[in-house]
């Protein structure tokens, strides 16, 4: 008996994403999620599934994008866009999975900050802040979501903001003079974690320096280089 390869299937899988049964299109994703990153040659064909009349297959659709890396980037970014609402919040998620590629979609991401569904700018927040200092372009817009009207959405802009670290402090110093009440308290807020994060980042260098630990021994928060 012939052992079948593991990529066998695929032209199979992507002829099947375009029958005319929704049932068959949603069995073909399944399969291609299956497959993991040999789904990532499909790529072309899960992009213009999103835009499938059946609400699976589109939310389908975006999860193996996110799975197949680099090659399902692509459409991630156009996913944002999508009408879809749980499409929106699934390409979010994946964004949030594409470690440093999620650097370069900071104009996609800036805008889900404004999206109509909390979720989707929940996403945002916390993917921009796990991009960290090289998300320093997206500043202004965190800036302006501090002033939406979810709380809890704010807190998470606030902690993006800290993770941006320095090149957001000139704009939060701003929000001090210009801000409304609110806003000035949460820049204050903002501003006392960043000071407190460098502050324990230089006093782990100094206890890394041989001779400068003092009369006792002390224990750096961080492995020393």
């Amino acid at each position: 008996m012939r052992l079948l390869q593991p990529t066998e299937g695929l032209p199979d899988l992507l002829r099947d994403l375009q029958d005319n049964n929704p049932l068959v299109r949603l069995r073909a994703i399944r399969g291609l999620r299956r497959l993991g990153l040999k789904a990532a040659a499909g790529a072309d064909h899960l992009v213009r599934a999103l835009h499938d009349t059946d609400a699976h297959v589109r939310q389908g659709a975006v999860r193996v994008l996110g799975q197949i890396g680099r090659p399902g980037f692509r459409g991630l970014i156009e996913a944002l866009a999508h009408s879809d609402v749980l499409v929106r919040r699934e390409e979010i998620q994946g964004l949030r999975k594409a470690g440093s590629l999620a650097g370069t979609a900071l104009p996609v991401l800036t805008r889900a900050l404004f999206d109509s569904d909390l979720k989707v700018r929940i996403g945002a927040a916390l993917t921009l802040g796990g991009i960290g200092p090289s998300a320093r372009g997206a500043v202004p817009q965190l800036m302006m979501a501090l002033k939406d009207k979810h709380r809890f959405f704010v807190h998470l802009v606030g902690w993006a903001l800290g993770q941006v670290g320095g090149a957001a402090v000139p704009a939060l110093t701003q929000a001090l003079i210009d801000g409304d009440q609110e806003i000035r308290q949460d820049a204050a807020g903002i501003l006392e974690r960043i000071r407190r994060d460098a502050q324990a980042q230089v006093s782990t260098r100094i206890a890394c320096v041989p001779g400068t630990a003092g009369p006792e021994e002390v224990t750096p928060l961080f492995a020393c280089p």
